[in-house]
């Protein structure tokens, strides 16, 4: 397996402003699901697969450790969190 990082990261990241935190920095190709948005409804619409891979951050780690939990809580099995983007070796956006 390839290093981390890579265009094809199934990722999401938990940032609480679409326009904020996401916008200025994030890991290519990865998706938005903002925490306080984290219900079955929009975890289902960005993450129909819960059995899919799926790498949680955000900016510090603390929002993606909280995203973790609420998706585990719906159901998804195959997470990894991450952590914060202040420890990201590789490429961002």
């Amino acid at each position: 397996m390839g290093r981390p990082g890579a265009a094809e990261l199934p990722g999401i990241s938990p940032e609480r402003s679409i326009s904020h935190e996401h916008e200025l920095q994030r890991i290519p190709g990865s998706l938005l699901l903002p925490l306080d948005d984290i219900n079955a409804e929009s975890a289902a619409r960005v993450l129909p697969d819960k059995n899919a891979l799926t790498y949680v951050y955000c900016r510090s780690g603390v929002r993606s450790t909280a995203a973790c939990e609420k998706l585990e809580a719906l159901g998804y099995t195959n997470l990894y969190n991450l952590g914060g983007l202040t420890t990201w070796p590789y490429e961002v956006e």
